[in-house]
């Protein structure tokens, strides 16, 4: 049964209920019906269909659910891409999934792509989530409708969601975890929350005035909620009984914040990525004593921790993350190279990072394969950042590293040696063009000479400690 099937039985069991709240617009289940239909013709006069998508660039709102719900019935996908995202990068995922229309803050148009279904996005695919393209080119994420809908199901039972719940979420539809909160609502009945503007202000807003029972986002969010300027200590929170996170691990001091700034709530810590939907979550009658885990294996999944030769190591030996189960994505939009590389059967998937399980099977992370790095929630690239900023023709020498943030959790520091120490303001210029915001440093120093071992190499070790 496709998606559109699941919201079409909802929908007429929960006609008057709310689906989507934000601000003084309540839209009822039936009212997103209502307004799919009427989506449905525009769509189908850009040409979407079996194999033609529609693009999906714009702020959370009930009209972006309802477009969602236009393209199943179309028998399409919506293609998620940041609102934020740079132009290039839009266009790319135009290009790639050959779209027949894109919905921008701009409102509905047609793609002007050429009239060839893309034959990779069958009726069996449910939506594609393109990354931030922090590391590369944006990936294209393909998951199948099973995938969406049995992954809903498993967190509503994890969280214990039930109909009267309601989850209040400001993290993108276009980031896998908020497109996971707006799957809970369409394929599982429970309202989503929606702040009506951005901020910690808007976040309590909507809290005080909805009334939430879960609260979903991410270690970032929660930091500047917990350590940013703000009065949200004034706002009524006390409606959030489960807190959800994904992303980089919440670290114990962020914890005990959050649970005194909400004080009837639970912490469910999810691992995971686009690409497996989710793989662990740290339970709160766990957390004691593992703090620095992300937590055992959700239902449906499997992790395995393997050497570079692919075989299984020893509990507490550190090797590649493995995750096998449910949430496996169905491939990587247009590149099965990629796929291949990332996907080591039907449903185990490498996730790039390195760990290692206990004998109690909690898996801890101790780093990434490559020299990645959480900032802002994001996955980025050091290595890429040089090699970005290098490329301007400005420097003699980049060196990338990262360093320890309260709310950002990695805060990306750049080392570097111009070639003309008057052109500090010009290398700044261009890494603002070249580099996305989870990319941009934080910290511009500019130094006469870095660091290098015995060999030749950067001593990033040294830069770290500097």
């Amino acid at each position: 049964m496709r998606s559109f099937d699941h919201f079409l039985d909802l929908a007429l069991a929960q006609d008057t209920l709310p689906a989507i709240l934000q601000g003084d617009q309540v839209s009822s289940f039936g009212d997103l019906l209502i307004q799919a239909k009427r989506l449905s013709a525009e769509l189908a006069a850009c040409g979407v269909g079996r194999g033609r998508p529609v693009v999906v660039a714009k702020a959370n709102g009930a009209d972006v659910a309802a477009a969602v719900v236009a393209a199943w019935m179309h028998e399409s996908q919506p293609v998620f891409v940041s609102p934020h995202a740079p132009p290039h990068h839009l266009e790319h995922a135009i290009k790639v999934s050959n779209a027949a229309a894109v919905l921008t803050d701009a409102g509905l148009v047609a793609s002007g792509s050429p009239v060839v279904p893309h034959d990779e996005l069958d009726a069996e695919i449910g939506s594609v989530v393109f990354t931030s393209g922090s590391t590369g080119t944006p990936k294209g994420v393909m998951q199948t409708h099973d995938t969406l809908l049995l992954g809903a199901r498993r967190i509503q039972r994890l969280l214990g969601l039930c109909v009267t719940d309601r989850i209040c979420c400001p993290v993108p539809w276009s980031h896998d975890y908020g497109w996971g909160q707006l799957l809970n609502c369409l394929l599982c009945g429970i309202p989503l929350v929606l702040p009506s503007h951005p901020g910690v202000k808007g976040l309590s807003d909507a809290i005080e005035r909805h009334k939430p029972t879960v609260l979903a986002g991410t270690p970032a969010l929660f930091a500047g909620m917990c350590f940013g300027v703000s009065n949200i200590r004034e706002a009524d929170l006390c409606s959030v009984r489960r807190i959800t996170s994904t992303g980089s691990r919440l670290a114990p001091e962020l914890v005990a914040d959050m649970l005194e700034l909400f004080p009837n709530a639970q912490i469910f810590a999810n691992y995971g990525l686009t690409e497996t939907y989710r793989t662990c979550c740290l339970l709160p009658q766990d957390r004691k004593g593992r703090e620095a885990s992300v937590g055992r294996p959700i239902e449906g999944c499997q992790v395995t921790i393997v050497d570079q030769d692919g075989r299984l190591v020893a509990s507490g030996t550190p090797g590649d993350v493995v995750h096998h189960g449910a949430g496996a994505f169905a491939g990587y939009l247009g590149d099965p190279q990629k796929t291949a590389d990332t996907k080591i059967g039907p449903n185990s998937v490498k996730t790039g990072d390195v760990g290692y399980l206990d004998s109690d099977g909690f898996l801890f992370l101790v780093g990434r394969k490559d020299r990645m790095v959480k900032s802002m929630d994001v996955q980025v690239s050091l290595d890429e950042i040089e090699a970005l900023l290098g490329s301007t023709g400005l420097t003699r020498q980049v060196a990338v590293i990262s360093t320890e943030h309260q709310m950002l959790g990695r805060q990306v520091e750049a080392y570097v040696v111009l070639k003309d120490p008057e052109d500090k303001r010009a290398l700044k210029a261009f890494a603002r063009q070249l580099l996305s915001k989870y990319q941009l440093p934080r910290v511009f120093h500019f130094v006469t000479v870095i660091a290098e071992t015995p060999s030749g190499k950067i001593n990033y070790p040294a830069l770290c400690d500097a």
